[in-house]
């Protein structure tokens, strides 16, 4: 090798060793959305990157500049062959390797991969089961931030499949909802089935999963409360993905019953996770990223600064559910969703159920008003759907008994609470109690248990 190929390839290596790990500590302290995809995007390509200089440094510098070649050849080979035979299994589906990470390293929850296919409902948790896990937020799972709690949850499920106690056989009140009312990012003791069966005095089910929306929470009205003899039936419907998550329910009672099949074998729905959920690399990827914070700092894009004096200078972070404007689709979504809470109206009424429609709002319709947004931020463009006005318009229209939380989750932030989890888009333990003396009062109001 020439002096001047030398040269070439050291200067080279080094500028790929010192630039490309250099824009990764300018770049992950940036907290602009571009800076923090540029980052994620360059933190994957600077490993082979890494891998490629070093052996090229390695080449320019020896004295035997063919043997070195050779060596760093035979060193790729292992290497290369080492991610096919990881990843070769996970794309014919018989290894699941973020199934394995979450189970030993916490790279995601068991609450976002334990479902198994159900046939009238899409998907549903498996009966009995029972996990606890370290409390890591949705947004923290999306964006591999370290998390920002120490807590072990625990998650215990029914004959059903919710989330409620074994022994539960009758409810005077059952909730129907999504993620939200089943209790993501919170204890068992936590949730507001739980906090609701206090302050009632009364036996409460929870019959909540996430994911669902409303065409499968028609089904749980329909077919699963009677069993449970409930006298109130509390439907929440929240506005960040009901309406999509009916499309997507629409979309799996479409497949062929070979196909639904393979969602009731071992892995559930897992089983229709393809190569990029079950991936090593991607996997791997996103749980270095997370252990690579200290040096290579994490950042979220859409967060914000609290400007309430009670806790003054404290970050919030947010789904991106506002980013999402109000199509004449969605609107034909939620004429669809009305439809449906006609038809569980009229089920509680045929029955002698009270039933009271809760509405629940996306974390940053609560906290636009108490929160200072970053100069630059893509939140200063969102806006809100006027889905909360036509929802209180139609409990007008059919007279149906109905709760917009807004009110109640922006009280207690009014009284320095926080009723959602800084970190996460759900409650806190604090605003699963809010929801529930909310829901209290409003049964207390109708007598409805007396």
């Amino acid at each position: 090798m020439s002096k001047s190929w030398r040269t070439a390839v050291i200067s080279v290596s080094l500028v790929v060793l010192v630039g490309g790990w250099g824009a990764m500590g300018v770049l992950s302290r940036r907290p602009d959305l571009g800076s923090i995809l540029a980052a994620r995007e360059l933190f994957a390509w600077m490993f082979p990157a890494t891998f490629f200089a070093v052996c090229g440094l390695t080449v320019a510098l020896a004295h035997r500049p063919r043997l070195a070649a050779f060596r760093s050849l035979m060193a790729a080979i292992p290497v290369v062959a080492g991610l096919a035979l990881l990843e070769v299994p996970a794309a014919l589906k018989l290894v699941h390797w973020r199934v394995i990470c979450a189970r030993w390293l916490a790279c995601d929850t068991p609450y976002n991969l334990t479902y198994q296919f159900d046939p009238e409902l899409g998907m549903r948790r498996p009966a009995h089961a029972r996990w606890s896990e370290r409390a890591l937020s949705d947004v923290e799972v999306g964006w591999s931030l370290p998390p920002a709690r120490r807590a072990t949850l625990a998650f215990s499920y029914d004959a059903l499949g919710f989330r409620n106690p074994a022994r539960l056989q009758q409810a005077d009140v059952a909730l129907v909802g999504d993620s939200y009312v089943e209790g993501a990012y919170n204890d068992d003791a936590d949730v507001v089935a739980r906090r609701l069966e206090a302050r009632l005095g009364r036996p409460v089910a929870s019959l909540a999963v996430a994911g669902f929306g409303t065409m499968q929470e028609l089904v749980v009205i329909d077919r699963i409360a009677p069993r449970f003899a409930p006298k109130v039936v509390v439907w929440f419907f929240f506005e960040g993905n009901d309406l999509y998550d009916d499309r997507e329910f629409e979309a799996v009672m479409k497949l062929s019953p070979e196909v639904m099949a393979q969602g009731t074998g071992v892995e559930g729905m897992r089983a229709f996770h393809g190569w990029e959920v079950r991936s090593f690399s991607l996997n791997a990827l996103a749980l270095l990223r997370r252990w690579a914070d200290p040096v290579f700092p994490n950042q979220a894009p859409y967060v914000a600064r609290l400007a309430s004096p009670e806790r003054p200078g404290e970050f919030v972070l947010f789904a991106d559910y506002a980013r999402w404007p109000w199509t004449e689709a969605v609107a034909a979504r939620w004429t669809k969703a009305q439809e449906i809470f006609r038809q569980g109206l009229a089920l509680a009424r045929q029955r002698g159920v009270h039933l009271l429609l809760a509405f629940i709002p996306i974390k940053f319709r609560v906290y636009r008003p108490y929160v200072e947004l970053p100069p630059g931020s893509p939140m200063q463009s969102w806006t809100v759907w006027p889905i909360r006005e036509s929802f209180a318009d139609f409990c007008r229209a059919e007279a149906v008994v109905c709760l917009d939380l807004t009110v109640a989750l922006q009280r207690a932030l009014d009284a320095g609470g926080q009723p959602y989890a800084l970190t996460d888009t759900h409650w806190s333990a604090e605003g699963h109690d809010i929801v529930a003396h909310a829901v209290q009062e409003k049964i207390d109001e109708r007598g409805w248990l007396e």
